[in-house]
């Protein structure tokens, strides 16, 4: 896929940002009687003054490839969408009246979308996995009864690309967290420019479904009667953390000529290691619940006439509320009681 980006020119890269019409102004002056900034001398910004993280962190920055100031660079970006299945099914008579049958479904499918920038891309594999078993009894010449059980597992998950060091560390950041799988680079944002860095969240999802059903089957005169129950037990899983390498966000609030003066330009924000933004999480959030769905019904398709049928029927099912095995969860009840 062809991606376009708009990233720093060779010279703003090291601090000269005489390309930018806004003049850039040093975080660290002001005049005390009028409260504004100094402009740096040319719109360069020295390189003494220029933050070792901002400097260590641009090389993972692409350099721009065409001319402009503006979608200056392009690429061809790496996706894979690949998609795999697999299903089978065994039927087996093991009388006369009683048969049985199986079946497996068996889904992979990998996927990543990659970004113009080293280690931008992400990854979103999913897997489902679905079983069924199915016991059917021929009560007699008008009577059919059906049992099923059923199990199904969905995991998804999305992720940055793998990364095999610590590379936060390595470019100068504290207090980010040290598990291996979060390693990467933090997502960094710089208002009017393609932002890079590792892609975030971490988010993990399994759903776990199981199902027992029974529906019986009976002729009588007019009327074909079917009921039926139906239980439902659902698992879900989630674990997530929305910023465990760090999000830095960079505007023009340090470079403008005072609090409140617009102007400035975000890059010089960046490049002098100031901020407007900045999070980690280092715990993952994490859910774990469990919902009993049971249902009943009865059906009579009704044939009254030669040219009338009705079909009637009535069903009861119930959604339980979400409950946790160790009672973790909690709501805020704001109805005051005497």
């Amino acid at each position: 896929t062809t991606r376009f980006a708009t990233v720093p020119t060779d010279p703003m890269r090291t601090g000269n940002l005489g390309e930018i019409a806004a003049t850039i102004h040093d975080p660290l002056s002001g005049d005390p009687t009028t409260g504004r900034r100094t402009p740096f001398p040319g719109n360069v910004i020295p390189a003494n003054r220029i933050s070792p993280i901002s400097r260590n962190l641009i090389e993972y920055w692409p350099r721009a490839n065409l001319a402009g100031l503006g979608n200056n660079f392009v690429t061809t970006a790496t996706d894979l969408d690949n998609y795999n299945q697999v299903t089978t099914r065994i039927d087996k008579n093991i009388s006369d009246n009683d048969r049985i049958m199986g079946r497996y479904a068996y889904i992979d499918q990998p996927t990543l979308r990659g970004d113009y920038a080293p280690l931008a891309g992400r990854n979103a594999p999913l897997r489902n996995n679905n079983g069924l078993l199915q016991y059917t009894r021929i009560v007699s010449p008008r009577a059919v009864n059906e049992f099923r059980f059923s199990y199904a597992r969905s995991a998804a998950s999305f992720s940055q690309e793998v990364v095999s060091e610590n590379l936060g560390a390595k470019i100068g950041l504290r207090n980010i967290s040290n598990d291996p799988k979060e390693w990467g680079l933090p997502s960094v944002s710089v208002a009017g420019y393609s932002g890079f860095g590792s892609f975030s969240p971490t988010i993990n999802n399994f759903t776990d479904r199981f199902q027992w059903a029974d529906d019986f089957t009976m002729t009588a005169g007019k009327h074909n009667l079917k009921m039926g129950v139906d239980l439902r037990r659902v698992r879900y899983r989630q674990r997530s953390a929305q910023s465990p390498r760090g999000f830095i966000q960079y505007q023009a609030n340090f470079s403008n000529p005072g609090p409140g003066v617009g102007g400035g330009n975000a890059l010089a924000d960046y490049l002098v290691g100031t901020p407007g933004f900045w999070q980690v999480q280092l715990e993952e959030l994490g859910f774990d619940g469990r919902s009993t769905q049971p249902g009943l019904y009865f059906q009579d398709d009704w044939k009254v006439t030669r040219r009338l049928s009705l079909t009637l029927g009535v069903r009861w099912e119930y959604n339980s509320p979400w409950v946790q095995p160790r009672n973790n969860m909690a709501v805020f009840n704001f109805q005051r009681t005497p």
